[in-house]
């Protein structure tokens, strides 16, 4: 279910690690706008996860985390 072409930069990797603790959109936008990182908009996070269920086919970001976890990008 995966596409291997799909490529994440290591500040979309940061977010979705984020993601994986709890932290809303907005905690990490604050989080990231606090350490002065960017990509750090709320819109940003939002388009990432919809880039990723569509390259997953995931239909839920719940979904979408266990697509990932299975490809073992949280190891």
């Amino acid at each position: 279910m995966s596409n291997t072409n799909f490529v994440l930069s290591n500040a979309d990797k940061n977010i979705l690690k984020m993601m994986s603790k709890g932290m809303t959109h907005l905690e990490i936008s604050k989080t990231l706008t606090a350490n002065n990182e960017s990509p750090s908009s709320t819109s940003h996070i939002e388009k990432l996860i919809m880039k990723l269920k569509k390259s997953y086919k995931a239909k839920t970001s719940f979904q979408l985390g266990i697509l990932l976890y299975r490809d073992g990008f949280f190891k």
